[in-house]
């Protein structure tokens, strides 16, 4: 995705953080968020160096210096944020005697992350030098932590947060939709703005214990139509765009330059979130900060209790 802002303005992209238990009962007795936030919390309030391999991309691993920014509260430290900084290798001149030579070292440039804790929602900075692909830090610390919850019965679910209604308009984009897959996460903090899916969500888990679950549709006319109207659809559709699922198409596109059938995957698209000018480069690396930074972005990425977004967020 392409955007034009202010270059003194940090941008950033979310993703909504699902805990959901792999097992009926935790052996904590805890909910899975309240398991899964203790847990996220463990692992990166302290300062974490690891390599991973993640998906993308393919077949070269990355190595990660993690640097938490942590809140005192009472006798705990907190994470609210951290410098997530990739390995880079330089040649950097250093005197040997009386001799200028050039030894190759480590540096790790970094994107700065902030963490949500209430509404399990990770920004991540947008800094292209550091990570051209956008959404490749969260994979790097999703892949991470569920090394860690894998051994407590959780595994964490995420996906990006998108701007209103782009799961309508990514339909409307086909003229021919041949199969139309929702993939959807088992809610664990969503609550009433998301009734109808959660209640139905909420029942597959029921039955089967599933983490995640797909609804697969096809027409072999291309024909494949879903109704706005009906309140459970329009309920997914929310929560697809608000970071609780995904859809994928296939079929014709309305644009005549895309021929032939095309496959579609929302979970490629994201908002971007902006903020204020206000914060320079030094100051926002203190835990306060940090905080002030979080909260004034929340309604950028938060519904309203009526269920509406406010418009005039960025």
């Amino acid at each position: 995705m392409e955007a034009s802002f202010s270059r003194n303005n940090m941008v950033f992209i979310g993703a909504r953080i699902q805990f959901v238990a792999t097992i009926n009962e935790l052996f904590s007795g805890l909910t899975p968020p309240e398991q899964g936030k203790s847990i996220f919390n463990e692992v990166f309030a302290k300062p974490e160096g690891f390599t991973i391999k993640p998906k993308r991309p393919k077949g070269r691993q990355v190595e990660i210096y993690f640097d938490p920014i942590c809140y005192k509260e009472d006798k705990s430290y907190l994470i609210r944020g951290a410098k997530i900084g990739k390995s880079k290798r330089i040649m950097f001149p250093v005197m040997e005697g009386s001799h200028l030579v050039e030894k190759l070292i480590s540096t790790y440039p970094f994107v700065l992350m902030l963490w949500d804790s209430e509404n399990q929602v990770m920004l991540i900075q947008q800094k292209s030098s550091v990570f051209s692909d956008a959404s490749l830090p969260i994979e790097i610390i999703m892949l991470y932590l569920n090394s860690v919850l894998f051994t407590k019965g959780l595994v964490a679910k995420w996906e990006l947060i998108k701007e209103r209604g782009t799961f309508w308009k990514s339909i409307e984009e086909f003229e021919a939709i041949y199969s139309l897959k929702i993939e959807l996460i088992a809610p664990n903090l969503f609550g009433s703005t998301f009734e109808q899916a959660e209640k139905f969500i909420r029942k597959l888990r029921e039955e089967t214990n599933g983490t995640e679950f797909s609804i697969g549709i096809m027409n072999e006319d291309g024909q494949v139509k879903l109704n706005s109207s009906d309140k459970l659809i329009a309920s997914i559709a929310d929560q697809i765009d608000n970071g609780g699922g995904n859809l994928k198409i296939t079929g014709f596109k309305k644009d005549k330059k895309s021929r032939g059938r095309r496959r579609f995957n929302l979970r490629k698209k994201y908002r971007y979130i902006q903020i204020d000018e206000k914060f320079d480069d030094v100051k926002y690396l203190k835990s306060e900060k940090i905080i002030e930074i979080t909260e004034e972005l929340k309604d950028k990425y938060t519904l309203k209790k009526d269920g509406h977004k406010d418009e005039n967020s960025n």
